[in-house]
């Protein structure tokens, strides 16, 4: 692994730092990144306006991503790469959440072996998150929606098939949601 970790997510000044970008041969500052990197020109306007921008660097200091903007060389894949740091941002947070966990339960699917990440700092957590959501419904819920009557046992049924875990009790029907 190229990586080296603790990792570390902080907020640059525009010309404070530079790297090198994916696909360029040179050092540049994350101003420079904006104006001369192709996906700079693209994405630049999300973080342009702001004092710093944010930047996840390995602890030797090699800027890793410029968010959201590129990566680094100094974090390419290869047909040599074994391991594999997914990072994931966006302005929601469940929107992240569940995109991560989508990528790593299809990445476990196809035998990739995962770990969490913890954070540290305002934002202490880790993820992927893998505690399961729970939902209810009614025969009558499902009626509203579908336009089709069904028997809780019904549902239930239907709902296992498709890798939910149930139960039923009376007109209620628990449905167990995996993280992804």
């Amino acid at each position: 692994s190229k990586v080296r970790f603790p990792l570390s997510y902080k907020g640059f000044k525009p010309d404070e730092i530079s790297f090198v970008p994916l696909a360029m041969g040179s050092n540049l500052t994350l101003s420079k990144v904006l104006s001369g990197h192709p996906k700079g020109q693209q994405y630049g306007h999300i973080i342009r306006d702001f004092a710093r921008y944010p930047v996840i660097s390995d602890s030797a200091g090699d800027v890793l991503c410029l968010i959201p903007v590129t990566n680094g060389e100094s974090s390419r894949m290869d047909e040599k790469t074994t391991d594999v740091f997914i990072e994931v941002n966006g302005t929601s947070r469940q929107a992240v959440d569940d995109s991560l966990n989508i990528l790593c339960a299809q990445l476990a699917d196809r035998g990739a072996k995962m770990e969490k990440v913890k954070f540290t700092g305002d934002f202490a957590s880790s993820t992927p998150h893998e505690t399961p959501k729970h939902a209810e419904t009614t025969p009558e819920a499902v009626f509203k929606l579908l336009g089709i009557r069904l028997a809780p046992v019904e549902i239930a049924a239907h709902l296992e098939r498709m890798g939910y875990a149930t139960a039923a009790s009376g007109q209620k029907i628990k449905v167990t949601i995996p993280a992804y």
